[in-house]
């Protein structure tokens, strides 16, 4: 205890914390004690006291390691491998002082009840006295009457100690020197075999239990050394440097200060939930952590999406320039790939950000600032103009300013440096000659790289370091990007599953075997179809609570296996159009997904967390407030399933066009909505094949709710003709009737507070009939797939940016081939002026109106807005720009010939 005491500052006793050392270190003492009046000869003092030191010994000894083992399992679970575990201090007191004072009340009873007591076991001899007596050896040792209380003097022992083994082996996942885990987890294996050996030692020794104290006595002391040897004596052996106290503001002269920016992520945010965004930056800064500490790069801090670290802070580093290059090169490295592995979880565009890093060497101030919240903080020109460095990079870069680079070529790293060609104009700094990173071989463990991997370019050019963008990795990156594409469809619509499948659990619903999708007869047309009031559902608040006992309900592996392979072959059935391809389907998919899941977890009606918004009265209130779309998972299943197959084998030119070149088409569709219709019954044909039974079967549970299911895909697909002026006036006549004399602001508080179910509330005077809530989610579901299809229009100004030049691709390559009649870009700037105007804003307008969205109906609308008026600003630019490009690459494509073009 002295010892830790005076190492109390070192790195290996401070981050395991004194307390929780002073507390074990008792225990063994009191271990010890118990160990020492077991060997010693038995007196009613110490029969009286053995069991009650042995036992608090043990309390004092197994509780921390417990709640450390459990505080470092939470770690694990919550992915947060890479921090170390702080107990809270009174916590730990409080878990040692409740459970010693539950076993003083069994000690006290114990002590009561059958005190141990000194016992006599005679045992004859063959030797005799002078006198002809036999010798009989007498031993004395302490026992109680009843065996019982031994049984559970160990049993309580054993009960704690293997749940913390097995928890402690969950935790082997967080890194070893962060939280020695592994000696935490051999102290509590060995306390196992020691327990074992000590209860086998009771039963073999029952008829000598004189040589049983002995036994014990042995076996307690060799089980308290073991624990000084694995767990305390490495820590008292660390010689490690002290931790010192928060260092004070100084002067830092040699640093080197790097600033990583992840390009694209404001435009990737617009697009995602709030999780989501948080969920990434998690993980992608974690493994920026571990990238940092391997490399002895201290991390300052993140601001918004950008990582800020430094080098010769707060410790002197001679080579501090050449850690960070070496740290900056290894993440750019990994990032692509990494990115990809994301991109299964968040969805499309994920692979589509990079990083890019500015270096800048020289003196700065730190210091911690104290208050709440404090931290290691850096000043001064350094920063500053690491900023500006990392400002003037470019994606997939790693800019260096003259000071960083000269020091790298001191170091014997000329290699790894390359001067831009073009000086770098600043307000601040005017003129600025800076470099690129370009690291050819890092030396032992990693891949050489020549010289000549890189590419050079001029004037806003850069150093490419393996990242790239997504257009323009060809066919590998395209196969790539689509496997991604396939395997997050695959998670969303396991999720959707998963629901279904609860809820038919709660309905008491099993699956019926694989029906006929078309069970139902039906027009020639999918259009004809089209209905004005599709039946939902009515609200059912037993199944509601019983859907709860459900949530972790799995969907069968074959099920699985079907949906991977459907959605495959969807993906396939897409066309290699730069706009109508499979990528556009993802992210509509992505796009309603939002949608759907803010109609849940509107702020209006989010009255809880997930757990809280499970309850049956609050899943009322979000079925009254939306319109009942909340309550029926096969509603998400077929919005979602209509976005995914929207535009599958979309020719690249609009009706019209396609109405001229397939006459086949034209006709059995009567000239209206051909793409759209044609898609719908691949889409459909597809899911009813014999070979996706099972998946049928999963999704619907009997003629009913295939007959929804169609009715719903088939109004989804058919909004999505934008162009159809019947239709349009049909679905604004729709939405006129169901709205006109409605208050779409309702606040739901009191429907919440209300202990009366919705089907009773439907009763009362004065409320809407189920006929009209079936309008409105009708004519909802029509316009939510809309704004999903043109999502793009209504996000950040990159994403419609991106979106906008590869529908002008699309449109170009159609007159190019002769299947447009005039030049997109005549009419392009005006267009889309128009279509925001009259179709984007108004269409933000409505879905703001009918209430169900939350803050996502003003965010839609705000960046429509912004958008609109950045494209009467900027798009006649940008068209001219845009129309340049592919010119272009026109002009290249066609002077390239045939055979050479096949070759490449």
């Amino acid at each position: 205890m002295w010892l830790t005491y005076t190492k109390r500052k070192t790195k290996a006793l401070y981050f395991v914390q004194s307390e929780f050392l002073f507390l074990i270190q008792i225990g063994m003492l009191l271990s010890i004690g118990s160990a020492v009046t077991l060997a010693l000869s038995p007196s009613s003092a110490t029969c009286g006291v053995t069991n009650w030191i042995a036992s608090l010994g043990y309390v004092l000894q197994l509780i921390p390691l417990l709640i450390r083992i459990l505080a470092i399992n939470q770690l694990a679970a919550s992915g947060k491998q890479m921090q170390r575990v702080r107990l809270n201090i009174w916590m730990l007191y409080g878990s040692v002082a409740a459970t010693a004072a539950l076993l003083v009340v069994f000690l006290i009873v114990w002590t009561l009840v059958d005190p141990p007591q000194e016992q006599l076991q005679y045992e004859m001899t063959d030797f005799e006295t002078p006198n002809g007596e036999t010798i009989v050896h007498v031993y004395d040792y302490c026992w109680s009457e009843n065996q019982f209380w031994y049984y559970i003097h160990f049993g309580w022992k054993a009960v704690i100690l293997l749940p913390a083994c097995l928890i402690a082996l969950l935790a082997l996942r967080v890194k070893e020197d962060l939280n020695d885990t592994r000696n935490l987890a051999a102290v509590l294996f060995i306390r196992v075999l020691f327990l074992i050996l000590m209860v086998s030692a009771g039963v073999l020794a029952q008829d000598n239990r004189s040589d049983l104290m002995g036994y014990w006595s042995l076996l307690v002391s060799l089980d308290t050394i073991a624990s000084i040897i694995i767990y305390m004596l490495p820590k008292f052996c660390d010689s490690g440097e002290k931790l010192e106290a928060d260092p004070l503001p100084d002067v830092f002269v040699h640093t080197t200060v790097a600033l990583l920016d992840i390009v694209g992520f404001t435009a990737w945010c617009s697009v995602r939930e709030p999780v989501q965004v948080f969920q990434f930056l998690e993980q992608l800064f974690q493994n920026f952590d571990k990238i940092a500490e391997d490399n002895g790069v201290y991390k300052v801090e993140t601001v918004r999406e950008s990582y800020v670290v430094a080098t010769g802070v707060p410790k002197p580093q001679s080579d501090h320039a050449v850690l960070m290059s070496r740290f900056v090169y290894q993440y750019m490295k990994k990032m692509p790939k990494y990115l990809r592995k994301l991109e299964i979880q968040f969805g499309p565009d994920t692979s589509d950000m990079s990083l890019q890093a500015g270096l800048h060497s020289g003196p700065v101030t730190g210091g911690f600032l104290k208050g709440k919240g404090s931290r290691f903080q850096l000043f001064g020109d350094t920063v500053s103009t690491a900023i500006l460095i990392q400002k003037c990079s470019t994606s997939g870069g790693v800019h260096l300013s003259e000071e960083t680079a000269a020091l790298l070529v001191k170091a014997g790293k000329k290699r790894w440096v390359l001067e831009r060609e073009d000086k770098v104009e600043t307000i601040e700094k005017g003129d600025m000659k800076t470099f690129w990173l370009v690291i050819g071989g890092l030396g032992s463990g990693m891949k050489y790289m020549e010289r000549h991997e890189f590419t050079s370019f001029t004037s806003n050019a850069l150093m490419t370091i393996g990242v790239g963008d997504s257009d323009s990795e060809g066919d590998d990156g395209d196969l790539a990007s689509q496997e991604c594409h396939i395997e997050w469809n695959v998670e969303v619509f396991t999720g959707l599953l998963k629901q279904i499948v609860a809820r038919k659990a709660a309905l008491s619903k099993g699956s019926s075997p694989g029906f006929d999708l078309n069970l139902c007869p039906l027009p020639t047309m999918p259009l004809v179809e089209v209905k004005e009031i599709i039946e939902l559902p009515k609200f059912d608040r037993k199944a509601a609570r019983r859907q709860r006992e459900h949530m972790n309900a799995e969907v069968p592996e074959e099920v699985v296996r079907q949906l991977r392979q459907i959605i495959t072959e969807i993906s396939d059935l897409y066309n290699d159009n730069p706009f109508h391809n499979f990528s556009h389907a993802s992210y509509v998919v992505m796009a309603i997904s939002k949608y759907l899941h803010r109609i849940i977890a509107a702020t209006e009606v989010d009255l809880g967390n997930t757990e809280d918004r499970l309850r049956s009265s609050i899943q009322a209130a979000l079925h009254d407030h939306t319109y009942g779309i909340t309550s029926d998972p096969l509603t998400h299943f077929a919005c979602v399933f209509s976005a995914l197959i929207h535009d599958v084998d979309h020719p690249g030119v609009p009706n019209s066009q396609l109405i001229k070149e397939n006459k086949t088409v034209a006709l059995k569709y009567q000239n209206r909505s051909v793409a759209e219709q044609k898609s719908l019954d691949i889409g459909m044909a597809l899911l009813n094949e014999d070979r996706f039974a099972s998946l049928r079967a999963t999704i619907c549970a009997g003629p009913e709710e295939v007959q929804r299911f169609r009715a719903l895909v088939v109004n989804s697909v058919m909004a999505t003709d934008l162009g159809d002026k019947e239709l349009k006036a049909l679905r604004n006549g729709h939405w006129e009737k169901a709205f006109a004399n409605s208050d779409t602001s309702t606040d739901v508080s009191s429907t919440v507070s209300s202990s009366n179910s919705v089907d009773e509330e439907y009763q009362k005077p004065g409320h809407e009939k189920q006929e009209a809530i079936n309008r409105k989610t009708t004519i909802v579901i029509e316009h939510l797939i809309q704004a999903a299809d043109v999502a793009h229009m209504s996000q950040h100004w990159k994403i419609y940016r991106k979106w906008n030049e590869r529908l002008f691709r699309e449109t170009y390559k159609a007159y190019r081939e002769g299947r447009a009649a005039t030049n997109p870009a005549d009419g392009w700037y005006k267009g889309d002026i128009g279509f925001f105007d009259f179709y984007i804003i108004p269409l933000c307008q409505k879905l703001s109106d009918c209430g169900v969205f939350g803050p996502t109906s003003a965010e839609n609308l705000n960046y429509a807005t912004s958008n609109r008026n950045m494209w009467v600003k900027e798009g006649e630019a940008i068209t001219a720009e845009m129309l340049a490009k592919v010119e272009q690459e026109y002009m290249q494509e066609q002077a390239v010939p045939a055979d050479e073009l096949v070759e490449v």
